[in-house]
């Protein structure tokens, strides 16, 4: 159901910040790990999986791709959507930890 999905998703970010904060721990910049964990996240890669995030992210961050593109790329959108979206959740999870 769509709550176990955005509770999956909700979850999911946690982790990756928390994965975020290992890799830091170990010596490696924050915006590396950071873009490292979320490029490599199922929510990324995966059609289906990348809508999800487009529709569960916080706020406007299914349109953080902005920022980096004029528009989407032709190929892989929903994918680097997704990937931008995710990492902006992300990044907001790692901030309210500190």
């Amino acid at each position: 159901t769509m709550n176990n999905d955005l509770k999956e998703y909700r979850d999911h970010v946690k982790t990756l910040a928390q994965c975020v904060t290992e890799h830091v721990a170990e010596g490696q910049d924050e915006s590396d790990a950071l873009h490292e964990i979320c490029d490599g996240s199922e929510y990324v890669i995966y059609i289906g999986k990348a809508l999800k995030c487009l529709s569960y992210c916080d706020g406007d961050n299914h349109e953080a791709w902005r920022d980096a593109y004029e528009q989407l790329p032709k190929d892989n959108p929903f994918e680097v959507a997704a990937y931008f979206a995710l990492q902006a959740d992300v990044a907001a999870e790692l901030e309210r930890a500190k």
